[in-house]
Order: structure tokens, then C-alpha cells, then sequence
């Protein structure tokens, strides 16, 4: 036990970003993140001469970046990819069967799949698995709607699933079934690490009040009390988008205070939460729109009286990818100047060459380029799907981000994270995000 707290205390102090200063350049920042990395490194290994003989030594490999989960030692294997490719749901349904197909461009040294594509939206689930199968396929890919992934659970066929999105019924499948989805809730979760990361202590989440925001919330909340010992995260629920646009032309601003946050423990006990409101935050994190975002950024600068999560800020801002769009505006790269935002490292971190082989179409639209990269990712997932497991951490270095296990083989990310920059010396052409 002593073990585990030890390494978890080790990679908790290690694994912090690097700090970044008004001025830094590319080569400066990678330099910075580099050395973050191997310090990160060394620290586990030192962990590890302290514990020759510990559990843990078996993931060492993988905390340090040194290892990924290999392939299945199959030369070809057969797949049911399930999709909706009609209705309404087509265009998400189309995308992630492209990504899925083209994924072995961007991975040739990795086995290829045998891939039958079937239609959710015109066959009954049942009928979809029997010609599954029919066909002795070897993995079921899919299906992509809640509705769907519920239904598939239900009926356990006999041939493992790869779902592409997750359900919380509380049940347990038959069969192996793993979980991968581009979720909201996981991003939330992201963010309160990366937050954390950063010496934050007490942050505040500004979100439209809808089911999602309040789902939102309450991940983030949640994810925030686990790493930090039991503190509190606040929010302050905001209108949509017409609300906000009627406030702020009337000089409404957001004023800096928040509830506190109430969730949902493992155990399906509430979590303690004080009464009535707070100030005096330290960082604020924004799940919005793009539309929304635009409104409300200068609404909290109205709010605190000044520009807040611009570098000399005492207040971090930071934002979703829900917000980051391909054709933002010079005027919001401005407002957002120094603000954090996080999104998929193919959208951040993608080559000249990586982004050649993503179709045109698909390059303009960040929202299809996530779907994209959901499709890639799920093929590599299906190349290693019988070593899937639940608690596997870093296994895989994903388009989507880097790839962890949690319970029931639910498949988490951590995402890419970049500032927003407004570089004045060039002209407005030139002028975008960083």
C-alpha cells in the first residue's frame, strides 16, 4: 500500500505542465514540455529502484511513455463495423466509418482488418448481430447511439463488442464489451487534472444551465474532489445564447461567484457541499459554444472589472473544445488571448503530412474531425481489443488523446492543450490561434 501511495504521490508532483511565459516560443514551450517529460520520467524510475518488487512495476513502462499495448497476435481480423449511415445521424455515423477505413494510412506497420460496415438505421439490432455472426466475424465495432449501445448490451452476443459510446445502467455485460466514447463528461475530467496540474486551488466553471452543463458540472466536480482531497469546486449556470446576448446589451457582466458543486459518490451517497455563494477564484473553466463563449468572455471581464486569463491575470481561464471551431474569428483569438482550451492532439498537434491525409471536407469542420479521429482510434482499439482491460493507464497515444481504461473497460482521454495567442506584430491575415 505504501507503494501505491508513494507512486501516486510521485506522478501527481511530476506531471504538472510546464509553467509558460508571454514570449515563449514554439521551440521554447516544446523545450519546457520535454524536459517536464523526463523529469516525469526519471522520478518514476527512481520510484521504481525504491520498490524493485512491487505490483506496480508492470505499468512503470507504461507511465513513462515507454510502451504502448501491441496488437493482437492476429493476422487479419474480421469486423463488424455498426454505424448509422441514413437518418439524421448519418453525417457522425459516415465520418467515423471514413476514419475507421482510412486509419491504416496513417498506421501501415499495423495489421489490417477485414471490415463489413452495417446500417443501424435499417436493420433491428438482433438481425444486425445474427449476420454478424453469420459471417464468424471476430469483433463488433459499434453501434454509436446510446439507444443502441443499451439495446446491444441487453442482448450479449457471443462476439465481443467495441461500443462507441457508454451507458451507466449500473449492469454488468455477459460478454466482453468495452466502451469508447467522445464524451463530455470525460473532458470535464480532463480539464480538473490539468487545472489541478497547475497549482489551481480553487476553480470556478461557468456553463449554460441544461442537462449537459449540469452533467458537466458535476464530472468535473467530482474528478476535482478525488485529486485534491476533498475540495470544492463551484459553478455559476449562465442562460443560452439568447439570454446572453439580451444581457450583454444591456452591460450585464458575470459576476465571479458560485455555488458549490453537488454530486454523485461511487457508492450513490451525495457529496458534501456548503451552502450559498463564493468568490475569490483562481481559475475558470468555460464549457461552452463558440457563439456562447463570444458572449461570455467579455461578460466576466465586465464582471471582475478587468481582462481575466490573459497572462497578467491573477485568474487562469480556460476553455473545451465545445468552443473551438476551424474559422474563429481575429476578434475572438483577441478576447481569448492566453486562454487555454484543450481539444484532440489531431486538431493540435497534427503535421503538414498528417493533415494531408485527413479528406478536405471533413479538415473544415473541427466537430467532424473529432468523429474522424474517433474512427481511427477505434481501429487501433480493435487491433488490440483482447488485451483490453479495466485500469489500464497511458496504453495508447491516440488521435483522440491519450488512451486509459477505467472501470468495466470504459476508455478515457486525456486531451492536447494550447493557449489562444493574438500576435500584434503581424498583420490581421496572419493574425490567428497558436
Amino acid at each position: 500500500m505504501k507503494g501505491w501511495i508513494d507512486l501516486s504521490y510521485t506522478y501527481q508532483r511530476n506531471n504538472k505542465k510546464a509553467p509558460v511565459q508571454d514570449g515563449d516560443s514554439p521551440e521554447v514551450l516544446e523545450a519546457k514540455n520535454t524536459n517536464r517529460k523526463n523529469q516525469l520520467k526519471q522520478a518514476i524510475l527512481d520510484w521504481a529502484a525504491k520498490y524493485p518488487n512491487h505490483p506496480a512495476q508492470d505499468i512503470v513502462a507504461i507511465i513513462t511513455g515507454e510502451q504502448t499495448l501491441a496488437v493482437d497476435n492476429v493476422n487479419s481480423k474480421k469486423v463488424a463495423l455498426l454505424l448509422p449511415l441514413s437518418g439524421s445521424s448519418r453525417i457522425f455515423g459516415n465520418t467515423i466509418r471514413q476514419g475507421y477505413v482510412d486509419a491504416a494510412k496513417f498506421y501501415p506497420q499495423e495489421p489490417q482488418q477485414n471490415v463489413i460496415v452495417l446500417d443501424t438505421t435499417s436493420v433491428p439490432m438482433d438481425n444486425l448481430i445474427q449476420q454478424a455472426q453469420e459471417q464468424n466475424v471476430d469483433l463488433i465495432v459499434g453501434p454509436l447511439l446510446k439507444s443502441e449501445v443499451s439495446q446491444i448490451k441487453q442482448l450479449a452476443p457471443s462476439i465481443p463488442v467495441l461500443a462507441l459510446n457508454k451507458v451507466d445502467d449500473g449492469t454488468v455485460s455477459a460478454n466482453k464489451m468495452c466502451f469508447f466514447a467522445l464524451s463530455p463528461e470525460d473532458e470535464a475530467k480532463d480539464a480538473a487534472d490539468h487545472i489541478f496540474a497547475q497549482n489551481k486551488q480553487k476553480p470556478l466553471l461557468v456553463i449554460p444551465q441544461n442537462e449537459l452543463g449540469r452533467r458537466v458540472a458535476q464530472s468535473f466536480a467530482k474528478q476535482w474532489s478525488q485529486i485534491s482531497n476533498g475540495s470544492q469546486a463551484y459553478v455559476q449556470y449562465v442562460g443560452n445564447l439568447n439570454t446572453l446576448r439580451a444581457n450583454i446589451n444591456h452591460s450585464s457582466g458575470i459576476s465571479l461567484t458560485g455555488s458549490p458543486i453537488a454530486f454523485n459518490n461511487d457508492d450513490g451517497s451525495a457529496s458534501m457541499s456548503s451552502n450559498g455563494s463564493s468568490s475569490g477564484f483562481d481559475a475558470i473553466y468555460v464549457y461552452a459554444s463558440y457563439d456562447e463563449l463570444t458572449l461570455i468572455k467579455p461578460m466576466l471581464d465586465m464582471g471582475a472589472g478587468k481582462t481575466i486569463g490573459n497572462g497578467s491575470s491573477s485568474i487562469a481561464l480556460y476553455s473545451s473544445s465545445k468552443s473551438h471551431v476551424a474559422n474563429a474569428s481575429n476578434d475572438f483569438n483577441y478576447d481569448m488571448n492566453q486562454t487555454e482550451y484543450s481539444d484532440i492532439p489531431l486538431i493540435i498537434n497534427s503535421s503538414e503530412k498528417t493533415t494531408a491525409m485527413i479528406p478536405s471536407n471533413i479538415q473544415k469542420d473541427y466537430s467532424l474531425t473529432r468523429l474522424y479521429a474517433m474512427g481511427i482510434d477505434a481501429w487501433r482499439l480493435a487491433n488490440r481489443f483482447n488485451q483490453l482491460d479495466s485500469y489500464q493507464p497511458n496504453f495508447l497515444a491516440g488521435m483522440t488523446g491519450k488512451l486509459s481504461t477505467s472501470n468495466q473497460c470504459e476508455v478515457t482521454r486525456s486531451l492536447a492543450w494550447q493557449q489562444y495567442a493574438y500576435v500584434t506584430s503581424q498583420s490581421s491575415s496572419e493574425q490567428n490561434e497558436k
